[in-house]
């Protein structure tokens, strides 16, 4: 699946994605650009909290905290939009997005005592970490198939 952000006029605001002072007053929205559902199948709940989080991180500015952290940099969400688009199911359950202070994204999965967090930051890079029961591991480097399978074994946690 490829998710792209789009502005209300139609133009793309994803691979050439803008400051987001270029978008005030602009909402954007994430659609799917390479569609896998049919028409008898809906586009999955986790795509419209993945748009209204992402908007709500879009309209920060820096000093959003009160003191000085940076405005989220379109590079975190431009590779927060790639690793959802290239790793998220059906079914998959959102993750919280979280604005950090230098500029970059945090994504939170909390579900059935498995913890599972990737920080991207301000210049796209991905990293993660996770945590369930005894088994803990971290990644300076996040690929999106290792993400792919922390996810898939969520989906399947949740359904037993």
């Amino acid at each position: 699946m490829s998710i792209m952000y789009l502005d209300r006029g139609g133009g793309v605001a994803g691979g050439d994605f803008e400051s987001p002072e270029s978008h005030t007053g602009i909402r954007v929205n994430v659609v799917v650009i390479s569609d896998p559902w049919t028409p008898s199948r809906a586009a999955p709940e986790w795509l419209k909290v993945v748009d209204d989080q992402l908007n709500a991180v879009h309209r920060l500015r820096d000093g959003w905290d009160g003191e000085t952290a940076r405005r989220v940099t379109p590079a975190a969400v431009r590779t927060v939009i790639e690793l959802l688009g290239d790793t998220m199911a059906l079914d998959t359950a959102a993750p919280a997005i979280v604005p950090t202070k230098d500029g970059g994204l945090q994504l939170e999965w909390r579900r059935d005592g498995v913890e599972l967090d990737v920080y991207v930051g301000p210049d796209g890079t991905a990293s993660a970490w996770c945590r369930e029961g005894i088994r803990e591991w971290e990644d300076a480097v996040l690929s999106a198939a290792r993400l792919a399978k922390e996810l898939s074994r969520l989906a399947v946690r949740s359904q037993a």
